[in-house]
């Protein structure tokens, strides 16, 4: 921690196309004053039985640091030399390492490659598994991604259950404060193929749609109250929660979902939809743990 704050945490993988990721974090650095921190992990290659890595020690690390001297140059650039920025070379899996580097940031930034590309940065098996278990809030930023003036103006919080999400909430209407931006609370419901014909009564859809926009204001009530200058508002829709999320992802800077914390487990879970979310939102997407 160069001044005191925590670090955001920059995850470089082949330093040559993480354009988005770098954007993104270079300007939450210059928002925050936190410092950057570079991170590449070397990762093992090769049975774990072998007498000897694939990968030899002393042919990797030059090529490491090369990537991260790629990656730093450019965020010295963004920032314009404005935020201090270190590098950090790691061995072993790269999820747990960078997990483990998560321990004592303030945020982790990581890009999603395109499916497209043969070559991608983190697969999305690697991708879920930081967000799952990163003690530091994870944001996955699209390989696509182009930011509004390296602004965020739309933040998106999808929600399934509303009732207990005080922590998520919270959390959401802090960075809509911070980042003076508009906040959106999405929930998305869906009914098997076999029901959707019994939805002969328009009024009654109305109505119960209605219902859920006011419980749901009445469950960020507390949060509004102390965050009086962001504007939020409620969208109930019906249809997929996933195809819901990625269309309104079109439209946003950022978006927010919630990790549960299990309290006596340590084994965490991202649900499907995070994971969906994580391959397919057109905008980044922030996973944070809550309690």
């Amino acid at each position: 921690m160069t001044n005191g704050l925590p670090p955001i945490i920059v995850a470089v993988g082949d330093g040559l196309h993480e354009e988005s990721s770098l954007r993104f974090a270079a300007a939450e650095a210059l928002r925050t004053g936190s410092p950057l921190r570079v991170v590449h992990v070397v990762p093992e290659v090769g049975p774990r039985a072998a007498r000897a890595p694939v990968i030899s020690p002393e042919l990797a690390e030059p090529a490491a640091h090369r990537l991260l001297e790629v990656a730093t140059a450019r965020l010295r650039n963004l920032t314009a030399g404005k935020v201090p920025i270190e590098r950090r070379v790691a061995h072993g899996d790269p999820a747990d390492e960078l997990v483990r580097a998560s321990q004592s940031a303030h945020m982790l930034v990581v890009e999603h490659r395109h499916l497209s590309r043969m070559h991608r940065v983190f697969t999305g098996s690697v991708t879920a598994g930081i967000s799952a278990h990163s003690r530091a809030e994870v944001v996955v930023v699209p390989e696509l991604w182009q930011p509004a003036e390296a602004a965020i103006h739309r933040v998106l919080l999808g929600v399934g259950d509303w009732r207990d999400a005080d922590a998520l909430f919270e959390h959401a209407f802090d960075v809509a404060d911070q980042h003076e931006a508009a906040l959106k609370v999405l929930h998305a419901w869906d009914l098997p193929s076999v029901y959707q014909d019994a939805l002969v009564d328009q009024t009654a859809v109305d109505e119960w749609r209605h219902d859920v926009v006011v419980d749901i204001e009445a469950a960020f009530a507390d949060a509004a109250r102390r965050h009086p200058v962001v504007k939020a508002t409620v969208e109930v829709v019906h249809g997929r929660p996933a195809e819901a999320l990625v269309k309104a992802s079109r439209e946003a800077d950022l978006m927010v979902l919630g990790r549960r914390e299990p309290a006596h487990s340590r084994l965490h879970h991202l649900g499907s939809l995070t994971r969906a979310m994580l391959r397919v939102a057109e905008c980044p997407v922030a996973v944070v743990p809550i309690a």
